[in-house]
């Protein structure tokens, strides 16, 4: 467990009034170039004119416990926590969709200064290095990183600084602006900074659970690596499974039903054809399976009515089944559709003898067809299934999202 240190842990070069409220502000680094006022939060920058401040803000605390002031020991280095900088970075196409992170800058113990990330990729250190071959923050798709290798650009977006506090080893202030690069090659970020002033690349690496919990404590390292199957992603993925069950069954049953008998029945066009059928089960889906073995010759189209009329003489239509064949050319390419078969769902209301009746529609390009009508019964409908997996898989994936929330 790392230990909160006050300031006057580390020996102190100086003490600066601030100019804004009288504060005692001191210094620690001789290499700080930004202070910031612990009582008013001025920032305060030394000039050849003195020392001048400038409004700053009070920042609100991170989501780690790192505290200006602090010892913290990774990976066997020992550092001082020397300042912080909040910074929020926003979609260049939409301003409203934005976001924030923290830096520390840290002094090691071997003089060199460091700086601590936090956003989404977890708590990473990063160090400045030098970059060596040209390269185009505004355009280039990949940062040089030394020996001829490039890292991939993956984001590019505006920035600017929030707050700061501590002190910095550069100029900074609240309202800033500047442009964020990062790169990735293999297990290492690149980050790029691009001011007015100048441009600076960093090289870095998400500290793992490990070192997280050495320097900060078991409930830090928690916080940052939360369990991944909480209470609410295990409901979630209960959830989305009975979904992927549901509709592999429906799928299942979609094609299910007992062959029940197989018609086939020449009609001439704007005339009838019928045959009678016994249903001897009330209330279960019957599939009708419709095809047409009459070859349509190009560009021709047919419409098949068919209707079922019960023994109350209640006649229930059950489809207008079209069969085409058409043919083109498109960016000289000859190509050909057809459609001739096709099938719908038909529920008889009571049983005993019924009558199918087939029709060829006056507008189709046949005088004659022969459609061959094929019926199974004790059909299981899939809808109920299908309509199950997707409102529990919409309840699971509500449930995944909420619980994961600020999770990362």
């Amino acid at each position: 467990m790392s230990q909160t240190q006050s300031p006057n842990a580390r020996p102190v070069l100086r003490e600066l009034k601030c100019p804004q409220c009288g504060a005692s502000v001191p210094q620690f680094s001789a290499d700080a170039q930004t202070l910031a006022c612990p009582r008013c939060h001025a920032t305060l920058n030394e000039d050849m004119e003195g020392i001048k401040a400038a409004r700053g803000v009070k920042l609100p605390n991170a989501r780690v416990p790192i505290k200006v002031g602090q010892k913290l020991t990774f990976e066997g280095v020992a550092y001082f926590v020397l300042g912080r900088v909040l910074y929020q970075g926003w979609d260049p196409d939409d301003s409203s969709d934005h976001w924030s992170w923290n830096e520390w800058q840290l002094g090691s113990s071997d003089g060199r200064l460091v700086w601590l990330a936090h956003d989404e990729h977890g708590l990473s250190i990063f160090n400045k290095m030098r970059i060596r071959e040209p390269f185009d923050a505004q355009g280039d798709a990949s940062v040089p990183v030394g020996n001829g290798q490039r890292a991939m650009v993956t984001e590019r977006y505006p920035a600017k600084i929030v707050g700061v506090e501590g002190e910095l080893s550069w100029k900074a202030g609240r309202g800033d602006k500047l442009m964020m690069v990062e790169a990735k090659q293999g297990v290492k970020s690149y980050s790029v900074q691009v001011s007015p002033e100048e441009l600076e690349v960093y090289s870095g690496q998400v500290l793992s659970k490990e070192a997280i919990t050495a320097a900060l404590g078991e409930d830090a390292a928690k916080e940052m690596f939360p369990p991944f199957f909480t209470l609410g992603v295990i409901v979630a993925t209960v959830c989305i499974l009975f979904a992927c069950v549901s509709g592999l069954l429906g799928l299942v049953v979609s094609g299910s039903g007992e062959a029940f008998t197989t018609q086939t029945v020449t009609v001439n066009r704007g005339q009838e054809s019928e045959f009678p059928v016994t249903f001897a089960t009330a209330g279960r889906p019957v599939i009708v399976d419709v095809s047409i073995n009459t070859p349509l010759a190009e560009n021709t189209f047919a419409d098949v009515d068919i209707s079922i009329t019960a023994p109350n003489e209640v006649e229930t239509y059950i489809v207008l089944q079209e069969f085409w064949h058409e043919t083109g050319v498109d960016e000289g390419e000859f190509w050909r559709e057809q459609q001739l078969s096709g099938s719908d769902t038909f529920v008889p209301a009571m049983t005993g003898d019924h009558t199918v009746t087939v029709a060829l529609d006056e507008g189709s390009q046949l005088e004659s067809a022969t459609v061959q009508i094929g019926l199974k019964i004790n059909h299981i409908s899939p809808t109920f299934l299908w309509g199950y997996a997707i409102i529990v898989a919409i309840i699971g994936g509500i449930i995944f999202f909420f619980s994961r929330l600020g999770k990362g």
